[in-house]
């Protein structure tokens, strides 16, 4: 049985280093939504490679976005992924890029494991403040 992990990686920062302002990022994450049920946003992820003119290494920071299919069906894994390619085409012409990295990775499982949904956790698992917050 295989199932499939789909990645879409966007930059956060125009070709002239000006923030993409977050809010374009919306309709993309609903539109994966729509197909998919739901997504992962990794909200920073620095890309790197080497220019070809220079020859030094450069870094842009991007995010990533996950998603899977929870189906051994090829057509139906090839057709999402042919979904994922052409929303990566349109995000690659709306913001500019000379290309756009998605990924299909062919998987053994993916799984949703149930919880138990609580409206909110007791006293002691939550802080009460922003003053309480701190770095793990």
């Amino acid at each position: 049985m295989v199932e499939a992990e789909f990645k879409l990686i966007l930059p956060k920062f125009d070709n002239s280093k000006r923030r993409i302002n977050p809010e374009e990022f919306e309709p993309y994450f609903n539109e994966l939504i729509d197909e998919f049920g739901g997504i992962t946003v990794v909200p920073s992820a620095l890309g790197c490679w080497r220019d070809d003119k220079t020859g030094k290494m450069v870094c842009d920071e991007n995010i990533i976005i996950y998603t899977a299919l929870n189906s051994s069906d090829p057509k139906e894994i090839n057709k999402k992924y042919n979904f994922i390619k052409k929303l990566s085409e349109k995000a690659g012409k709306e913001f500019g890029q000379a290309s756009v990295f998605v990924e299909n990775d062919i998987i053994a499982d993916v799984s949703f494991i149930d919880g138990k949904f609580k409206e909110k956790l007791e006293r002691g698992k939550v802080i009460s403040s922003l003053l309480d917050r701190r770095i793990l």
